[in-house]
């Protein structure tokens, strides 16, 4: 238990890493684009 944790940690700060890294710029492009539809349609 005490070896699997360290590497669970790290798989999940590895997850968090590329859903922030990565895939950052694409959801707030995303976000950015459904806001300006919401004012546009406004």
């Amino acid at each position: 238990m005490v070896s699997e944790q360290p590497t669970r940690y790290n798989a999940l700060a590895t997850h968090f890493g590329v859903e922030l890294g990565i895939n950052y710029d694409f959801k707030a492009r995303l976000i950015i684009r459904c806001i300006c539809i919401i004012i546009f349609f406004i």
